[in-house]
């Protein structure tokens, strides 16, 4: 659950007003739709910024490969999210993180060969084949957005009947 992730980061902030990786937490969970405090989120990420020191290069990397997306500077976030999947091609979060900068920004030709990556990495991740079907849908391959929606509906089947997934499904 968000929110019990975004309390757990409050009290490792109170606890540790240093910790970097703490404040890169909040500033994506705060910079993200659910919460939508970009003023909020800003300031936690340049705290982190200013902490970068305390933490590894991986961190480091991370860290300025999400502020950069969520700044909304496009080229500067991909080269850094390809720089780091480069060295940790592995990473779950990060490569699903590039993959949805890729999809909300227009470019679901390169979003769909991160999502398949993922899919590979983690085949029973649906909101990957949502995501997926959803770049598919865009481009007008429908015959694969369909596929990935019946891959993503096998391992979550409620999802067929949730509110936006049953209107793009439907329209598809």
């Amino acid at each position: 659950d968000r929110l019990y992730q975004v309390q757990r980061y409050e009290a490792a902030i109170q606890k540790d007003p240093e910790f970097a990786m703490a404040h890169a937490a909040l500033g994506l969970a705060y910079s993200s739709h659910i919460y939508s405090n970009a003023v909020k989120g800003r300031r936690h990420y340049e705290r982190a910024l200013e902490l970068a020191g305390r933490t590894t290069d991986r961190e480091r990397l991370s860290i300025r490969a999400s502020y950069e997306a969520d700044l909304g500077h496009e080229q500067e976030a991909t080269r850094l999210f390809e720089a780091y999947l480069q060295s940790y091609p592995n990473d779950i979060p990060m490569r699903g993180s590039f993959a949805r900068m890729l999809m909300l920004r227009d470019h679901c030709q390169d979003a769909i060969g991160q999502f398949q990556e993922l899919t590979r990495l983690v085949p029973r991740r649906a909101s990957a084949w949502v995501n997926l079907a959803t770049c598919f849908g865009h481009l007008g391959q429908y015959r694969q957005a369909l596929g990935s929606y019946a891959k993503a509906f096998e391992i979550e089947p409620t999802w067929m009947t949730s509110d936006n997934l049953n209107h793009e499904y439907g329209f598809l």
